[in-house]
Order: structure tokens, then sequence, then C-alpha cells
């Protein structure tokens, strides 16, 4: 995989140096890592993809919320909702609509969260 400041990272199932199952990636790349579809190693899930999607997941929500936070109306659409192509640059890798939309509500769920934490304490 390669990044956009032309740096790379080979990534192997099986590494072949030690045999074992995945590759140690740099922080740099884990998004683009993720995007690209690789697994986390170690993260039990009851389906192989479901670790890397609930991941990738997290990441999109993380990035809605801070084109949210910012309210900045270039990032915003007309619903208010924020604009696919902002919360992609803000992850750092290629967002879908799809993706966008199946992250959208757990975005919103989590604002409930966030207020039922604050009335708690």
């Amino acid at each position: 995989m390669a990044s956009t400041d032309s740096h790379s990272c080979v990534v192997y199932l099986v590494d072949p140096q030690d045999g074992k199952k995945g590759t140690v990636v740099p922080d740099r790349f884990r998004r683009l890592a993720i995007a690209d579809g690789c697994g986390v190693v170690g993260l039990e899930s009851a389906d192989e993809d479901g670790g890397s999607q609930e991941e990738l997941t997290g990441l999109i929500v993380a990035a809605i919320a801070a084109v949210m936070e910012r309210q900045d109306p270039a990032e915003l659409g007309g619903d208010g909702r924020a604009k696919v192509g902002a919360v992609a640059k803000q992850a750092g890798f290629k967002v879908t609509k799809v993706q966008f939309d199946e992250a959208w509500p757990k975005y919103v769920d989590g604002l409930g969260a966030d207020d039922e934490d604050k009335d708690g304490e």
C-alpha cells in the first residue's frame, strides 16, 4: 500500500520473516490499511470481516463527529449533515456513500449517549 505522501508499506497475510499471521503496520498507514480491507490480527469477531468493518465504521463515525463539530458551511449539506467528501478528507481515506449512510445512525446514537453521560455525572 502507498500513501499520497509517497511512502509505502508492504502488508503480508503471513509475515515472511517470522511465519506468523499478519504484518506490523506503522501508525501512519493504519487508516489506509483498514480502508483497503486489512483486518486486525487478534481481534475476536464472529466473522472474519466483522472486526475490520467495525473498526472502519468507528473511524468514519469519528470523522463525522469532527466535521459536525466544526460546523463549516462548506462541509455541510443542505440537510445539515456532513458531506461525504468532508468526512473522507477528515478520515484520511475514501468513504463511500453507503459507508457514510451506515455510520450516520451510529454517530446520531452516540450523541444521545454523550447527553446521558453528562446527565449522570
